[in-house]
């Protein structure tokens, strides 16, 4: 009887055991190799350097090598947002969201691009209009080389810049300031006409616009049609001097005499431009009060070149006008801080050969654009 139990026993255990063997191998325990990776890249949209990106979803990150590839690893089956980041630089799109299954995930490129480093100068819009340009009949400022008053009529809307280019907004375009009386924030100066339109060319470029000149030797081409920065005509520099005004200066009747306390509140002319060594200079910009088109320095401080050469005017009506531009003779408006009160008015032209260096100190510019 004891050898019939034990033998029951035994039968007993050998059935549970296969039971349990069978139970095991249907359902495996996990295992915690089972992770996958989400790969990609990051390319330049010109020559940014890509290596050294971050790429991160919410649990870890990555950094790219040097053609800007990465591969997010060890991750879990789920959703996941992924996100580059680098100093200076923005990317495109800024996000992408992905969702791992059961493989290694391969997303769509992340594009790259610096952010600039430049400053651009803030623009006023301006509308069409028309306007009676070159002196007033019983006013100072620019005598027979500023008559007849004649009626202009600009069709095309455009941009203006608040201020005189400064030298900082041009050193950060062109990486020097060739301005002797040195100041960040005072006006650029000492330049040649070449200096102008590489400067103007530049900024078109690093903001993705068409170049409004081509240079070939000493010849200087405008587009324009072009929505690139560019100089004004003396058309559009009085239509926005006078800023809808009809005086000699936005504020009224300049009588020319100097000192001159109207000159004073809207000008650096001669007469309030020495510093405290007594050198008479320019100032930083914007400090005297604008046109009522929100317009600063467009009398004194510096002269403003214009594109165009200043030919005798009739008492015509014109549409767009435009003299052509021969650069040995160009068009300087507004007066500047050597100058006598007389000088800095609305209707005031002064020829310019802008090839040169000499007697440049005091002419600076202001950009236009097409809109």
């Amino acid at each position: 009887m004891k050898n019939i139990l034990s033998y029951s026993s035994a039968l007993v255990v050998l059935f549970l055991g296969i039971a349990l063997g069978a139970c095991s191998s249907t359902t495996p325990p996990p295992d915690p190799t089972n992770k996958f990776a989400i790969k990609g890249k990051v390319k330049a949209t010109t020559t940014e350097n890509v290596s050294g990106v971050t790429v991160a979803v919410p649990s870890k990150s990555v950094t790219t090598d040097a053609t800007g590839a990465y591969a997010i690893t060890d991750l879990d089956n789920g959703s996941y947002v992924v996100t580059p980041t680098k100093a200076s630089m923005t990317f495109t799109p800024a996000t992408q969201t992905v969702a791992v299954n059961g493989a290694d995930t391969t997303i769509s490129d992340f594009v790259a691009k610096t952010i600039p480093t430049y400053e651009v100068p803030e623009m006023v819009a301006v509308e069409p209009g028309t306007f009676m340009m070159g002196l007033q009949e019983g006013q100072r400022g620019g005598g027979s080389f500023a008559k007849p008053s004649h009626q202009v009529t600009l069709t095309k809307a455009f941009w203006v810049s608040k201020y005189e280019v400064t030298q900082k907004q041009y050193e950060s375009v062109m990486g020097t300031n060739p301005t002797i009386n040195k100041g960040p924030n005072k006006p650029v100066a000492n330049m040649t006409i070449f200096d102008h339109v590489a400067y103007c060319n530049r900024l078109s470029e690093l903001e993705g616009l068409t170049k409004a000149y081509t240079v070939t030797g000493p010849t200087i081409t405008w587009d324009r049609e072009a929505n690139g920065y560019r100089l004004p005509t003396s058309a559009e520099w009085e239509y926005c001097a006078r800023a809808g005004t009809s005086d000699n200066t936005y504020v009224g009747i300049c009588d020319a005499k100097d000192p001159n306390a109207l000159m004073d509140g809207i000008a650096w002319y001669r007469s309030n431009s020495m510093d405290a060594a007594g050198d008479i200079q320019s100032h930083d910009v914007g400090l005297k009060t604008p046109n009522p088109w929100g317009l600063y320095d467009v009398l004194g401080n510096v002269s403003e070149i214009c594109f165009e050469t200043p030919l005798p005017y009739s008492d015509t009506p014109k549409l767009d006008p435009w003299d052509g531009c021969t650069i040995t003779d160009m068009d300087a408006r507004g007066g500047n801080y050597s100058g006598t009160s007389s000088d800095c008015l609305v209707s005031v032209r002064f020829g310019a050969d802008a090839t040169r260096l000499s007697g440049t100190n005091g002419l600076g510019m202001r950009l236009v654009r097409n809109r």
